[in-house]
């Protein structure tokens, strides 16, 4: 049987900011978490220093040595899946599960007001052995005026990283004072849109955040960790080549920046420049020994050029420096696969698993592993819930029934946990008994978006419509999956929601463009929208504004639909070529270009078409484009910048 190997893109695996796991230069011993602060001015303009505080102390402390700092983009996850509210900050038990699904020793809490140009805060030490606030660390109201609020950064972080119980040497104060560094040399206002603009970078609101970020750079040129979270922007939009330009503009202006650095090797992973990805990566680990990220990026670029040896020590000491480091564990399972090793295989992937419970790949290599060993049951296990996770999972699909032949004929008695129990119930339709067995699953692991996806589609069989979008979207906060929001999206569609229904499915096509029964039924609910409001859904309009926010796949789907009502809409081939363009898919944008220009020529589809023909090196075919262009336009300002030069290298 053929190994599955998931292909695990890097920036999806990596939540990369400026705010992660800085390490000293010796192995860090406590594990600790800031949260949000809380706001109780009643002034909602001030709300954005919540995050700043978390912001700032998360990297002040992260340059203790005796710390492991968790990292904000994983706190703001598991403040997401546990729907932790301001309102919960008095309830000692809420923060306390928080910390430990966190995996922490103690956590900092805070609260502050702002009168009068001034700020009062407070702080409080919630210790996870004990489950309560160590008294003695506390800090009462702590106060300076607004403008002085970095100086305050670093007075508290100081203070309160003795009351955490490590010991800060003189070469870590200096390290927390060039973590404010940036920010003292900034206005408030300054500092105020740079922590907008990385708000607005955790809920995905990417426009607006990168308008932030420039406002801050216009402010501050030398603002290296607005340009960092550029990067950051530019990266989970695909954009690879902007994200590095970013990133080495931050890392220009502060050479010191381990996670910058460490941003930039993975980037160039991603691009398949080896040699420029090791060096920053390496540059990285030179900059701070115990940054774990660093030693993933390496362990993955060793594994993708055949170095198993080499990539298993780099996954190792990342997993040494980081024990709920999820995708260490899950690599180490699989070169000690390959080698043979399969207890010591499946003892790594539990170890993922356990971090990470929603990985439908995890699941389906430990089966792999499991039938190394001949245990069916083991196997079955891994691979349904696999399915569970992930119902279009190819190789699980095709090797589960041959593993139940085998469980089958060997004399196996099969024990299902409440989870498997649950699904074979469902199966059956027997939804009453499944969600019971669902139910005590998550009482058990309140972390498991599958069964709480599962729940949802109990409860939508019984027609307990509110009962089931709640859990589904309980799922979706943990892990959103594709098949959730198009069972939300179905849920909606019983209540005749028809907005919610086109959200879910868009939220749906967005995870997975080829979801086949969102593709077909997205169009039948904004026609019932249409209907509902008395008027005709204009897709042409929505695919240009998706365009614009650079959501090509959704934008293709738009300018298709509009495309099968009305073929003669020339503007709606033209911009089916840009998002083509856009995605590196020339053939395609080529062919819309010509749709396009057969209906009505048009300037701006010549020029555009010129500019793929560029990218191809068809020196002539640029040529007779843009001439075109400017025969319809002869003003149109980049045909005229660019021709001559099309005809220059036509000619060479």
């Amino acid at each position: 049987m053929l190994k599955y190997t998931q292909k695990l893109a890097m920036r999806c695996v990596y939540t990369l900011a400026l705010i992660s796991i800085l390490l000293s230069d010796s192995i860090a011993q406590s594990r600790i978490a800031v949260l949000p602060f809380k706001n109780i001015s009643g002034d909602k303009q001030y709300d954005w220093l919540a995050d700043g505080f978390c912001e700032t102390l998360t990297s002040s402390f992260a340059q203790i040595g005796s710390f492991v700092v968790v990292e904000r983009s994983q706190i703001e996850k598991v403040l997401k899946e546990q729907d932790f509210q301001m309102s919960d900050y008095a309830n000692e038990a809420k923060v306390v599960e928080v910390g430990k699904i966190l995996g922490v020793d103690k956590m900092l809490i805070g609260s502050y007001q702002v009168f009068a140009g001034n700020i009062n805060v407070n702080t409080r030490i919630v210790n996870m052995q004990t489950g309560q606030v160590d008294k003695a660390g506390a800090l009462a109201n702590k106060r300076a005026k607004l403008e002085n609020i970095f100086d305050l950064q670093d007075e508290i972080c100081v203070s309160q990283a003795k009351a955490f119980g490590g010991e800060i040497t003189q070469k870590e104060v200096q390290k927390i004072a060039s973590v404010t560094s940036s920010n003292k040399t900034n206005s408030f206002s300054a500092y105020e849109l740079y922590n907008k603009g990385v708000n607005e970078y955790y809920a995905k609101n990417y426009a607006d955040a990168i308008v932030s970020f420039n406002k801050a750079i216009e402010a501050n040129p030398q603002y290296s960790e607005a340009y960092n979270y550029l990067g950051l922007v530019a990266d989970n939009q695909g954009d690879n080549n902007q994200a590095i330009y970013y990133y080495k503009k931050a890392f220009e202006i502060k050479p010191t920046d381990a996670v910058v650095a460490n941003n930039l090797g993975i980037v160039y992973a991603v691009k398949k420049e080896y040699d420029n990805a090791r060096w920053y990566t390496n540059k990285s680990i030179e900059l701070n020994p115990n940054y774990y990220n660093a030693y993933n990026n390496l362990g993955w670029i060793s594994e993708t050029l055949g170095d198993k040896t080499t990539a298993l020590e780099h996954f190792l000491k990342a997993y040494e420096l980081d024990p709920t480091n999820d995708y260490a564990c899950r690599h180490i399972g699989g070169i000690y696969e390959g080698q043979g090793k399969y207890e010591e295989a499946v003892k790594y992937y539990q170890k993922s698993i356990d971090n990470n419970p929603n990985d439908a790949g995890t699941y389906y290599d430990m089966g792999v592993a499991y039938w190394s060993l001949e245990d069916w049951n083991a196997v079955v296990d891994a691979w349904e819930k696999c399915l569970s996770i992930n119902k279009s999972h190819k190789e699980a699909l095709e090797w589960l029934p041959k593993a139940k032949e085998k469980l089958g004929s060997s004399s196996s008695k099969r024990v299902l946990d409440n989870y498997s129990l649950g699904l074979e119930y469902y199966n059956d339709k027997e939804y009453d008994k499944a969600l019971a067995a669902f139910k005590t699953e998550i009482e058990n692991n309140r972390r498991n978006s599958s069964a709480w996806g599962y729940l949802g589609l109990c409860h939508y069989y019984k027609e307990n419509y509110q009962e089931s979008i709640r859990c589904y979207n309980k799922s979706i906060a943990i892990s959103p999956t594709d098949w959730v929001y198009y069972d939300l999206g179905v849920t909606y569609w019983s209540l005749a929601d028809w907005d919610a229904v086109i959200d879910a499915w868009g939220e749906c096509l967005a995870i997975n463009p080829d979801y086949a029964e969102a593709k077909e039924w997205l169009p039948k609910a904004k026609e019932k929208k249409a209907a509902k409001s008395g008027s005709s859904f204009n897709y042409y309009d929505e695919g240009v504004s998706l365009y614009n926010k650079k959501e090509y796949t959704a934008a293709i789907q738009s300018l298709k639909q509009e495309l099968a009502v009305n073929k003669k809409n020339s503007n709606a081939w033209g911009y089916l070529g840009l998002c083509y363009d856009s995605q590196d898919n020339a053939s395609d944008a080529l062919y819309a270009y010509n749709k396009s220009i057969m209906i009505k020529p048009t300037d701006w589809v010549y020029y555009n078409m010129g500019v793929v023909y560029w990218k191809q090196k068809n020196w002539p075919a640029v040529v007779d484009a843009w001439e075109e262009c400017l025969v319809l336009n002869p003003n149109y300002k980049e045909a005229l910048e660019w021709l001559p030069k099309a005809k220059e290298n036509m000619n060479k």
